[in-house]
């Protein structure tokens, strides 16, 4: 049975095929990735019958060598060998071999923050071989963190798809899971958790031996249950949010590569509904394991309006510096509008009225053009505030005493975990 074609999936808007790789990579090198990647895609969409065909079997003469001057990562010179291949030898090189090194120019660049050029090689490895579910589950995620909703939506259903047609558990209930987190990202949360309770029967349906192993399995519900703890607590459902927290602890509790990542969203709760002193120390134990540039922004910003909030100046600073170096001199819309507002309002907890202002209006360019309008909504009148200096905090009700022990004795589970984690226990 053929496979489906993902080249003919929705794909992110460029002035031409293989745009971001010129204008994320400077110089000769981003011409090289230019060249390659279209040849690849060129590749792709050619029968494999045709494809001995093409290039005339001497294109990649003037790609024997890396640029002069540019050293290369030997991820990248590797990956760089392999793809020349596709315009060497078209008709017989391997399409595995193809989307290995596709996904590995994907992350080469995205560990360079090159996000746009990351998204278009995933893409090239899941056209390349279209099996690599995992590749077209990466364009996915890539493209919902780049607020490209149609185009992430379209991907995962397609990761999800493939994944059930081989009967992989595991890739069927991770893509349920990122189409759920989607949804909570466009507000979406009935969608949401139709789609979570969904991947959660998936990932306890198998039974004896299945593919990725029941411990991956297991993982990944933690995964689901941290999911399904965002959508109670985006709801209001702040006691199902605990109860689902603590449950997601318990699968994660011991090594598990995502329980800070768990421990944040939990303190993000505590931080939105006032207990920002409780939150922080989560935030300050959480900080040491997020290298990525999307989620270390988060981090760092929540970190500096729990600061604000607590009056903690040098705690507020040293955030607030690692925000604005980390955005560099990105375009707002590339960056949350969230990270934004949270820097807004730890400066304005501290009277840091001009920080503030300039906070806000970033926030709300942002947010329009990434089309959050839940951080629109946060924006516009925290700035009017801070116009005027009157900077209030809305808290929602507190919790009954039961419910706060509780919280507190997360947290300090939490911590202790994460402390245990570091120390490689």
């Amino acid at each position: 049975m053929p496979h489906p074609r993902p080249l003919l999936l929705p794909v992110p808007q460029e002035p031409f095929p293989g745009w971001t790789n010129v204008q994320e990579v400077p110089g000769e090198l981003g011409g090289m990735l230019l060249v390659l990647y279209r040849s690849v895609l060129l590749w792709a969409e050619t029968p494999g019958a045709e494809r001995g065909t093409l290039f005339g079997g001497g294109g990649a003469d003037d790609l024997d060598a890396p640029p002069d001057g540019v050293p290369l990562a030997a991820e990248l010179a590797e990956a760089f060998r392999a793809l020349r291949a596709v315009r060497t030898e078209p008709g017989q090189v391997r399409p595995a071999a193809v989307s290995r090194a596709c996904d590995a120019v994907s992350a080469w660049a995205e560990g360079e923050g090159h996000t746009g050029t990351a998204l278009a090689w995933a893409r090239a490895a899941a056209s390349a071989y279209p099996p690599n579910v995992a590749a077209a589950h990466r364009v996915g995620i890539m493209a919902r963190q780049r607020a490209d909703y149609g185009t992430a939506e379209a991907w995962l259903q397609h990761a999800g798809a493939m994944s059930r047609r081989h009967g992989d558990w595991y890739g069927f209930a991770l893509s349920l899971n990122s189409l759920g987190t989607l949804n909570v990202q466009r507000g979406e949360f009935s969608q949401a958790r139709a789609h979570l309770v969904k991947a959660l029967f998936a990932a306890r349906r198998p039974r004896g031996r299945v593919d990725g192993g029941r411990k991956r399995l297991r993982q990944l519900e933690g995964e689901i249950l941290h999911d399904l703890f965002m959508v109670a607590a985006y709801s209001g459902d702040f006691a199902g949010a605990e109860r689902f927290a603590a449950e997601a602890f318990e699968r994660m509790r011991t090594g598990h590569q995502r329980l800070p990542v768990l421990a944040h969203d939990v303190a993000v709760m505590w931080m939105e509904r006032g207990s920002f002193g409780r939150a922080l120390q989560v935030f300050d134990a959480v900080l040491p394991f997020i290298h990525q540039l999307h989620d270390r922004l988060l981090v760092c910003c929540n970190l500096a309006r729990c600061a604000g909030a607590e009056g903690r100046m040098e705690t507020y600073a040293r955030a607030a510096v690692e925000v604005r170096d980390l955005i560099g001199g990105r375009a707002p819309s590339s960056i949350p509008a969230g990270v934004y507002v949270n820097l807004a309002r730890g400066a304005a907890g501290l009277r840091l009225w001009e920080d503030a202002e300039h906070a806000a209006v970033l926030a709300g360019e942002a947010a329009t053009v990434r089309q959050e309008a839940d951080q629109l909504a946060a924006a516009r009148p925290l700035l009017d505030s801070i116009r005027v200096h009157r900077y209030v905090d809305a808290l929602h009700e507190p919790t009954s005493a039961l419910a706060d022990r509780a919280s507190r004795s997360l947290a300090t589970k939490l911590v202790e975990a994460l402390t245990a984690l570091r120390a490689g226990e």
